[in-house]
């Protein structure tokens, strides 16, 4: 378990809770009788949308902006960059897989808050060209996740490098807003308020990137088309099949 020196004398409690993307550790600590989160990646995602140092000023930009963790601190040390973050408060999003009607709601709230941010100054791009750029280079340098195991059912791709030729031949026009890069899974709901964590990939991307993704885990959880069209009313948009899937297919490379 990684702590940082300074940390180390500062917390109490340290427990590790598991590995996020990229072998990230997550520690869970105390500190002045509040609870915080520690979370830390090796030096060789430094300078990449999974980079640590990254994620933590995508949160401080974010952070008069959007309910996300405010960040304590960030830094580098033992090879390992790193930042602490507080706790968030609520449930986890996957809390209310069982009821799927608020599921859909919850999903829609998230995708018009994220929506709501002015990405006029944004400084983060997360358009497919950055993300598939990102994505060749982690293949290139022997870093991706190329198991295809857990892909999609109707993925009709053999391989990643098949996936990744079509999904640079079919670049779909590009409708920006700020986007999450992850965001189903990455949600915080207390009553009405939602918060977002795990943000490295956010940034001023297509609107139909997380548009996708919630379509996707809402036909997980209940197939009924009734959810899914509820959630497309609530977000005021009519469904682009061809963009969903576009999109549900090039989150299968990360």
């Amino acid at each position: 378990m990684f702590i940082p020196r300074k940390l180390a004398a500062m917390g109490s409690g340290f427990e590790a809770i598991g590995e996020g993307a990229t072998n990230a550790e997550i520690t869970r600590f105390e500190m002045d009788g509040a609870r915080y989160f520690l979370k830390s990646v090796g030096m060789e995602y430094a300078g990449r949308a999974n980079s640590a140092i990254h994620e933590a000023e995508v949160l401080h930009w974010l952070r008069e902006r959007l309910n996300v963790p405010r960040v304590l601190g960030r830094g580098r040390e033992a090879a390992r960059e790193f930042f602490v973050m507080e706790e968030l408060a609520g449930r986890h999003i996957s809390a209310f897989a069982g009821e799927p009607e608020l599921f859909a709601r919850i999903l829609a709230q998230a995708v018009l808050a994220l929506r709501a941010v002015d990405v006029a100054e944004c400084p983060f791009d997360a358009g497919v060209a950055t993300r598939l750029a990102e994505r060749a280079q982690s293949m290139a340098d022997g870093m991706a996740d190329i198991d295809t195991e857990d892909w999609e059912a109707d993925n009709p791709f053999a391989d990643p490098v098949e996936l990744y030729k079509w999904l640079m031949a079919n670049i779909p026009d590009f409708e920006p807003t700020f986007t999450h890069g992850d965001l189903p899974s990455n949600i915080f709901v207390d009553g009405d308020n939602i918060s977002f964590y795990d943000i490295g990939r956010g940034g001023v991307g297509d609107k139909w990137a997380d548009i996708a993704l919630c379509v996707r885990d809402i036909r997980r959880i209940d197939i009924n088309k009734i959810y899914e069209n509820l959630f497309f009313d609530l977000i005021d948009e009519k469904p682009d099949y061809k963009k969903l899937k576009y999109f549900i297919l090039l989150d299968e490379l990360f």
